[in-house]
């Protein structure tokens, strides 16, 4: 995937993106960085049907 990357600054956002992340009640975060995909490659897995 490629695209833009943006700092995350507002509370309510960096509240709602860490909590899935923190593996321990007290990990930090120095910066919180979103990337929104522009441009994705690869290769598409299918079931054989025979």
């Amino acid at each position: 995937m490629t695209g833009s990357a943006e700092t995350i600054t507002d509370a309510y956002r960096q509240d709602r993106y860490c909590l899935p992340l923190r593996a321990r009640p007290d990990d930090r975060y120095e910066q919180l960085v979103r990337i929104r995909p522009r441009i994705g490659t690869g290769y598409r897995l299918v079931r054989d049907v025979s």
